[in-house]
This record gives structure tokens, C-alpha cells and sequence, in this order.
């Protein structure tokens, strides 16, 4: 819940507010679009959200759904553990607790109610290596990163090599 981004986005007309979201009543607000960017991962009962995100949405609305693939996660991982670029597995990030593939994730939005419209890759996020830190952790993080894109847009190349989409991020 950010008070600040809520008073900026209603500075640019957006009709903006700042709720716990399970704490909104379905009857109150309906929403023509709920977005969950990068969001469901980090969540302990993301069946939850998605139960209440139906019960807000106007009767056409549309949910937006961006998760990391967790297959695509767990190869990149260990193609830079072998490299010896990490020494960390997919499960020791605790900091995304869940893990979706996309029929998992479809099964899981058909279980909440949804109709799928449509699904696939995003495109690699870019990583913001410009934050002020020791020139030792910025050299580290920066050979890191490199080793990461290069993993990243080789795999991605092979893929579209031989006409699959593995959604590597």
C-alpha cells in the first residue's frame, strides 16, 4: 500500500485509492481491470486474491496476470550454477513462495473462475545496476548481470532457433 504513488496517480486524473484489497467489499467497487504484475509469487494464499479479484471485477472485466515460469527459472538457475555464477537453488529464494507454470496457472485461474483469454511470455526485464553502492558490490553485481543477460539471450535464441518459447526472464 503506497500513499505516495496514489496521491501522484490521482494528480494525473487517475481515480485512485489506497485499501487493504481483501478488506474491499465485492458490492462497493467494481473494476473494469485488476492487474497482479509480479505479485502472486510473493503471496501466501494467492487463491485468495484471485477469489476476491473475481468478485471485484465489472461482469466484462479483465485480470492481467505477470508471474516468473518456473520452469524457465529453475533451468536458468541451473545453467548458472554450472557456471558457477550462483550457488543458490529456485527454492532458496524465499522471497517467491509460489512457483507457476502457465497451464498451472490456468487450471488455477479456470479453479477461481476465470475464462483465460489469453497467455504467454513476456519479454527479460532489464536490471537497474546504476544504484549507489561500493565500487567492489557494483564490479560483482555487474559481471553477474552480464553472466545472467548472456545466459538469458542465448537460451531465448536456441528457443526461437527451434520455435518454442521457454519465457526465460
Amino acid at each position: 500500500l503506497n500513499q505516495s504513488a496514489v496521491k501522484f496517480g490521482k494528480t494525473q486524473g487517475l481515480n485512485l485509492f489506497c485499501e487493504s484489497f481483501l478488506n474491499l467489499k465485492d458490492s462497493e467497487k467494481r473494476f473494469d481491470i485488476i492487474t497482479f504484475i509480479d505479485v502472486l509469487e510473493h503471496l501466501t494464499e494467492p487463491g485468495k486474491i484471485l477469489k476476491k479479484s473475481h468478485g471485484l471485477l465489472q461482469k466484462n472485466g479483465l485480470i492481467y496476470i505477470k508471474v516468473p515460469n518456473y520452469r524457465a527459472q529453475a533451468l536458468k538457475q541451473t545453467i548458472l550454477n554450472r557456471l558457477r555464477l550462483s550457488n543458490e537453488g529456485i527454492m532458496t529464494n524465499f522471497i517467491h513462495i509460489n512457483h507457476f507454470s502457465i497451464s498451472c496457472l490456468e487450471k488455477y485461474l479456470r479453479t477461481n473462475g476465470f475464462r483465460v483469454l489469453e497467455s504467454g511470455y513476456s519479454s527479460p526485464e532489464v536490471w537497474d545496476l546504476s544504484i549507489p553502492a561500493p565500487f567492489k558490490v557494483k564490479f560483482q553485481h555487474t559481471i553477474q548481470h552480464c553472466g545472467y543477460r548472456f545466459v538469458t539471450g542465448i537460451a531465448n535464441f536456441m528457443a526461437t532457433q527451434l520455435g518454442i518459447n521457454i519465457g526465460f526472464n
